[in-house]
């Protein structure tokens, strides 16, 4: 499996689920603010394009919001550079490549499966702040709060966090990995690997914000 603080925070920044968090304060707040910020880029500026995949910067500011988030929910001091947190976006997206190019398929029921799962993950573990932020992430898509674990954006994040859980166990039978260190070795040739396979829009990253 994907070394544990990775996979962690992997689920709960692609699957937007704060909802798991308990002690959330003003939540619609948040949502509000990392509204604003993302108002104010270009939402088909195009941040790091490769050879089949792109990041756009709304996408990169989505990212940066909630592992800021993340961070200030479990007391953790937010110390992460623009570039780090770049080179994870780019770092999922090169890993959902190999998946790709390695056969990784999920099956419809697996990610309906998922969908129930993290939906009774939730209910279990309501409170007035958490349901209030799971109306105000149904409302980021439009939908009621019933049909937000089925929506369509969502079911695809749900997809690929249990595809990059197949590659790692794909990753460690095939070379016979036993150790979180060696699969990071992995993933770091992966991206020397793909290097020259993208390239970052040096002028957009590192304009002044705003």
């Amino acid at each position: 499996m994907f070394n544990a603080k990775r996979m962690h925070l992997l689920l709960i920044i692609s699957l937007g689920l704060l909802l798991i968090f308990s002690l959330l304060i003003r939540p619609n707040h948040f949502f509000e603010e990392k509204e604003k910020k993302i108002e104010l880029v270009d939402s088909k500026a195009i941040l790091v394009e490769g050879d089949d995949f792109t990041v756009t910067e709304a996408e990169y500011m989505d990212y940066k919001e909630n592992i800021k988030r993340v961070h200030k929910l479990n007391g953790v001091e937010f110390d992460l550079t623009d570039e780090e947190i770049l080179d994870d976006v780019i770092e999922n997206k090169l890993l959902l490549q190999d998946a790709r190019e390695k056969g990784v398929e999920v099956t419809k029921d697996e990610v309906l499966a998922y969908a129930e799962q993290t939906k009774e993950a939730f209910e279990q573990n309501a409170t007035p702040e958490l349901e209030q932020t799971h109306i105000s992430l149904a409302e980021e898509l439009n939908v009621s709060p019933a049909d937000y674990f089925t929506h369509p954006d969502v079911l695809k994040q749900y997809e690929d966090v249990i595809k990059l859980n197949k590659l790692a166990e794909k990753i460690s039978v095939e070379s016979e990995l036993n150790s979180p260190d060696s699969l990071d070795h992995y993933i770091e040739e992966l991206k020397e690997s793909k290097a020259d396979t993208y390239k970052i829009n040096e002028q957009i990253f590192h304009k002044e914000e705003k």
